[in-house]
């Protein structure tokens, strides 16, 4: 998918005084795993709330499955999600 793209800061890329383009489907995966419920005004339905499984013991398999839930809210068929030393890897 080809969009704007954002800068590790979750700010606007600009380069030569203007933004830019170029695959966005990694990011919006960042995107939606990172966000709450409702903080998306026009979809208020997605976002993984990933902080309540953080903060929980337990809840692996819920959280993996809530974010393919919401991948594939987005259009990303069949990510593979695993979580290696404490670390959530997400291959699209």
């Amino acid at each position: 998918m080809t969009g704007i793209q954002l800068n590790s800061d979750y700010d606007l890329l600009i380069k030569n005084g203007h933004l830019t383009l170029g695959e966005t489907q990694e990011q919006n995966a960042q995107l939606i795993v990172c966000s709450e419920k409702g903080e998306w005004k026009e979809y208020p339905q997605l976002g993984t709330g990933i902080t309540r499984f953080l903060k929980s013991t337990g809840r692996e398999r819920e959280m993996l499955r809530e974010i393919k839930v919401q991948l594939a809210l987005d259009g990303i068929k069949n990510p593979t999600i695993s979580i290696t030393d404490g670390q959530l890897k997400i291959e699209l």
